[in-house]
């Protein structure tokens, strides 16, 4: 009988298929952890993870998504939950004075140059001149980000958004019965005013009036509830529960943003650089939003859980974890780890190995 040998390449070469319906003529993976997909094969990844319990102090909390390391312009930061350190320059860690942070989601850090503000979606925390006069607001914003000098938010809880909507229809005449978790808003250039949205006072109708004409600062509609506000280009990407717009900053005729929408479908999760960025919709589906345009990547049957999207820039690397596997994506080939990533920083990737240890 006559043989004929059959070389099983590609499918090493490829990692996981991308969609359900790939078959016999594009072979790929349907499970595979620990290797990734190289020109000539799988092999083990050819980039460097740091255990996280390898480098920080005992007594800080180690359980995933946290800690979450930051670098900013004038301090590096380690958040956990319910607690903020500052990062030493010899990876030493000093807790800061700050009493009454709420526990929530992910930590969201806005640099600020000189100093800072975060939130994690049940309170604020900040440090506006980087002067130690530490603040905590009980106060819900689900995502703020620092652009072209402005702080940048949305998502607000019920009682500053109904204060915000009264204003609306009081100035407009029209009855606004949108929830201001429908809005992104934007500060001055200098973010003078920014504690009329985060201090004890709300501005008066005049001073409102007069910085809206002017259009020092302002604010526009989103489609569904605000989850996460990222730079992107020349502007920002604003992900809600029912979609994904690119917000570029226009100067004329008055300093504002026009809306563009980019993907029609909620957004749970989404990072990267300002010209690189990945995202993933309600269906689990993974989208790459860089310079060369939108393009649909699939990965839906693996991706349905994760929340936290990280990227390391020196390698070109996107991590995605779901708290149970972190997928590691270099352009459109995918495999995943047991680690799970929690923090790129700088040039290092930190990440939890509790799970590879048991």
């Amino acid at each position: 009988m006559r043989s004929v040998a059959t070389v099983f390449d590609k499918i090493f070469k490829n990692g996981f298929r991308s969609s359900l319906s790939k078959h016999l003529n594009s072979p790929t993976l349907e499970d595979c952890t620990g290797l990734f997909p190289f020109v000539e094969g799988l092999e083990e990844p050819k980039f460097d993870l740091i255990d996280i319990d390898s480098v920080i102090d005992s007594g800080i909390q180690v359980e995933y998504p946290f800690p979450q390391l930051f670098r900013l312009s004038s301090i590096d930061l380690l958040f956990t939950s319910h607690a903020v350190y500052q990062i030493n320059s010899d990876m030493s860690f000093t807790r800061l004075s700050i009493d009454g942070i709420i526990p929530g989601g992910r930590w969201q850090v806005a640099d600020l140059m000189k100093g800072w503000i975060a939130t994690n979606g049940s309170c604020l925390v900040m440090d506006l001149a980087g002067d130690g006069n530490y603040r905590v607001v009980d106060r819900q914003v689900a995502s703020l980000t620092e652009h072209d000098g402005r702080l940048i938010f949305g998502g607000f809880d019920y009682l500053f958004s109904s204060r915000w909507l009264e204003w609306m229809n009081s100035y407009s005449g029209d009855s606004a019965d949108k929830e201001m978790q429908d809005f992104v808003y934007w500060t001055s250039v200098g973010m003078l005013d920014i504690d009329w949205f985060f201090g004890a006072t709300f501005p008066s109708d005049d001073e409102i009036r007069d910085v809206l004409e002017q259009g020092t600062m302002g604010f526009a509609p989103t489609t569904g509830h605000v989850n996460r506000i990222v730079p992107y280009s020349n502007g920002l990407l604003i992900a809600t529960d029912k979609s994904l717009t690119y917000m570029e900053s226009i100067v004329d005729p008055t300093p504002s943003y026009s809306i563009r929408r980019l993907v029609s479908s909620g957004i749970q999760a989404v990072g990267g650089t300002q010209y690189n960025i990945m995202a993933i919709d309600t269906f689990g589906v993974l989208w790459s939003i860089s310079n060369n345009g939108i393009k649909r990547l699939g990965f839906s049957e693996f991706l349905g859980d994760v929340n936290l999207i990280e990227y390391d820039e020196s390698i070109g690397v996107f991590y995605l974890c779901d708290g149970t596997y972190t997928y590691v994506v270099h352009g459109d080939k995918m495999c995943r780890i047991r680690e799970l990533v929690t923090s790129v920083f700088g040039d290092k990737t930190f990440a939890i190995y509790t799970s590879v240890k048991q």
